[in-house]
Order: structure tokens, then C-alpha cells, then sequence
């Protein structure tokens, strides 16, 4: 509509997508000085050990062999660097089931863990810097469930909470962060991780990318797969047209114009062989 594309997935990511695929095309990058090379792949959204990227890094071993990869996320058009890690864990309190006419026979897990939901209501994003780009560490509450009845006290009740930690963290000090902001919880059991990407150091090609899509970088709040060829030794960052406060939402969209930007950055970073 007018100079807008309107759908599910226009920003995240189906306006880098676009690009890439009109780039393996246009003949001044088939012609220029580098072996560009797209890689697609399947579940990127979904648990980290379904996502395809690792299947085709396995089977296409040369694909270790690339000097530098972007990833066409949304960005708004800004270089992003690294990205946050991810955690998803079971955050479980536990009562004692009852009928609902007699509610002191029982203890009624979901509000057992309602002063824990009002901290975690009120938790403010940890701003963290790493080589001057500022991640934010942030712990949220993405769904609940609990109860078998409507006149059962319920005995359970199991909230997931979702943790983006900087690549200042492992894995396992994420998760160690984790357990404790979920303390006051009878159990915790962890469902997914991916680590966070680090960010490229040193390397020419980020330079050349840097002068031709301007030097504001910023931090990649969400996780993308830069983690997942990070590493394997392969320096990436994030750069696409897609605009980041639109994703996931039913309205989501994307400005034509911003395509067109996106594009014309990378015809020049990869018809250009200067370093």
C-alpha cells in the first residue's frame, strides 16, 4: 500500500530475504571480485537445536572458509553488532490442590508466585557495555499455565522465562543468573539456550561495510544466528531493511524505500574490492 509492503514477516526478515536473492542475481556481484555465496535455511526462529543453519554449516564444510557474513535481520538500515544470548526455562511453583470452596485445605500455586510476577513486572532492563554498544540484559515472562478446573485450587503452575544476557556471559553464567533472579521458585528446569555472537574485531570487511551504511552501530538486542557462525570462526554482523519495532506484530510492514537503501549498500560492499 503506497510506499509500504504489509504482511507477516515483512520486517522480520522477508525484506532482507528479498534483497538477498535480487543480489545472487544481479550480474555486478556475479561479475565481481568475490565468491558471494546466499545460505538458506529453515526453523531460525524456533529452538536452537532445531535450527537449520547448523545442518547446513555440517554439511557444506567450505562454508567455514568465508572471510565475513551478514545477516539480513532488521535493522532499521544500522550495522549491528553481536547479539544477545537467549535462555528459556520452566519456572515452576507448586501448591497443594483443593476444592475451590475451601481454599485454606490448599495453597494456590499461581498466586503463590504472584510477588515473584510483580517483581519481574517491575525489573528493569541491566544496560551493559561491550566495546562501547550497549546490550540490555532483560528477563521477561512470555506465557503461564496453571490450573485443571474452574473450582480446583490450583496445584501448579509453570511460567517461562525468557532471559536475553550479553556476550559479556557463557552460557552457563546466563543460566547461573537465571536460577538466582528465580529463587524465590520451587523449580527451575532450562528449555532452550543459544549463546549470544560476538562481535568481529580486526576485520577489513567490517570497515568497508561500516563506511558505506554509516557508523551509528548498535547492539543486536534479540539473538540471531551472527552467535551461530560466530562460533565456528566466522565473523558476521547484522544489516538489513527491516524495521525492528514492527516484528512479531499483526500490523507488521516495511518501507519499500528501505529495500531500496539496503540494496544499494550492499551492490557497493560487494562490487567494491577495496580493503
Amino acid at each position: 500500500e503506497g510506499e509500504r509492503l504489509f504482511g507477516l514477516g515483512t520486517s522480520d526478515m522477508k525484506s532482507g530475504v528479498a534483497v538477498q536473492i535480487e543480489l545472487l542475481e544481479d550480474p555486478r556481484i556475479l561479475n565481481g571480485p568475490y565468491d558471494v555465496v546466499g545460505v538458506f535455511y529453515d526453523k531460525e526462529e524456533g529452538p536452537a537445536a532445531e535450527n537449520g543453519l547448523g545442518d547446513v554449516l555440517d554439511t557444506v564444510s567450505w562454508l567455514a572458509d568465508a572471510v565475513f557474513s551478514i545477516i539480513l535481520e532488521p535493522t532499521d538500515l544500522r550495522l549491528e553488532l553481536g547479539c544477545n544470548g537467549v535462555l528459556n526455562a520452566d519456572v515452576i511453583f507448586r501448591g497443594k490442590a483443593a476444592h475451590s470452596a475451601r481454599p485454606w485445605w490448599g495453597e494456590n500455586a499461581i498466586t503463590k508466585a504472584g510477588a515473584w510476577l510483580d517483581k519481574l513486572h517491575t525489573m528493569e532492563p541491566d544496560p551493559v557495555d561491550v566495546a562501547g554498544l550497549t546490550y540490555r540484559e532483560v528477563f521477561s515472562v512470555t506465557r503461564i499455565s496453571g490450573g485443571i478446573a474452574n473450582n480446583v485450587i490450583p496445584a501448579e503452575t509453570v511460567i517461562n522465562l525468557n532471559h536475553r544476557f550479553p556476550p559479556v556471559y557463557s552460557t552457563d553464567e546466563a543460566i547461573a543468573r537465571l536460577r538466582s533472579v528465580a529463587a524465590e521458585a520451587d523449580e527451575v528446569i532450562i528449555r532452550d539456550h543459544a549463546n549470544p555472537g560476538l562481535i568481529p574485531q580486526g576485520n577489513p570487511h567490517l570497515d568497508r561495510l561500516v563506511a558505506l551504511a554509516g557508523d551509528d552501530l548498535a547492539a543486536k538486542q534479540g539473538w540471531t544466528d551472527v552467535a551461530r557462525l560466530t562460533e565456528r570462526g566466522i565473523d558476521a554482523v547484522n544489516f538489513g531493511p527491516g524495521e525492528v519495532a514492527l516484528c512479531h506484530q499483526a500490523s507488521e510492514s516495511v518501507a519499500v524505500a528501505s529495500l531500496d537503501a539496503a540494496y544499494s549498500v550492499m551492490v557497493a560492499f560487494l562490487a567494491d574490492s577495496r580493503e
